[in-house]
């Protein structure tokens, strides 16, 4: 008998996202300072114009190319200079190098969660573009552990109340595991499940105070121990 419902996010959750992106982020810094176009606070307006993409064009895989040539051309702007076709491209390159590189697997995740899903029912739900996610989940290998994949734009109450009834048919003993307080943790708290916060990088527009203290972990050994005591207090 399954002793409840389990909701993970993917990225920065289950494998490590931010911090090729943060790469990307240092090659373009790296390049602009070569070309004396520095400007202040380069990574929040690298960052700004990010968020802004996301908002008009959702989790589009080209958000964070046009986002970096946004700065560059913003750098140019501040410095009196015509912007560089060439330039453009090298830049776009850069933003579409981290869809490339191969994806890396976080500590733990392969021995916990066979673990887990001999006594859970386990859903994976993911934000951004459905081909590049779905493509990114089965490259991992993790897909075969479980029930289902979900690929959406947003991450909000009622998606986790539908999913809890849909699969658990209740909203006990459901949880949201997830590295974003404000799609895995605050949506979860709202439609009145459990969470736990995986401490992980994660981006500006994910960013906002937790509703109410959930446990925080590091590694996803540390989830398993959680669920364990839960279920050994409520059994």
């Amino acid at each position: 008998m399954s002793k409840g419902l389990l909701i993970f996010d993917f990225d920065d959750t289950l494998v490590s996202t931010n911090p090729v992106f943060d790469a990307a982020k240092m090659r373009f810094v790296s390049l602009i300072r070569r070309l004396t176009l520095d400007v202040p606070n380069l990574l929040e307006i690298v960052n700004e114009y990010d968020k802004q993409l996301v908002r008009e064009k959702g989790f589009a895989r080209d958000c964070f190319p046009r986002a970096l040539v946004r700065a560059y051309k913003y750098c140019c702007q501040f410095h009196g200079k015509q912007a560089d076709e060439q330039v453009v491209r090298e830049i776009e390159n850069i933003g579409w190098w981290v869809f490339d590189q191969p994806l890396e697997v976080k500590e733990g995740v392969p021995e916990v969660l066979p673990a887990l899903r001999e006594n859970y029912v386990m859903l994976l739900v993911t934000k951004g573009d459905r081909k590049h996610q779905m493509t990114k989940v089965q490259e991992s290998g993790l897909d075969r552990y479980f029930d289902d994949v979900f690929v959406v734009n947003e991450k909000d109450a009622t998606l986790f109340s539908s999913l809890c009834w849909n699969f658990a048919g209740s909203l006990r003993d459901c949880w949201s595991i997830g590295n974003s307080i404000k799609s895995d943790i605050n949506p979860a708290l709202c439609a009145g499940i459990n969470a736990i916060l995986m401490r992980a990088p994660t981006w500006d527009f994910e960013t906002e105070p937790l509703l109410a203290p959930v446990p925080e972990v590091e590694k996803m050994y540390e989830v398993r121990f959680i669920l364990e005591e839960q279920s050994e207090e409520t059994g």
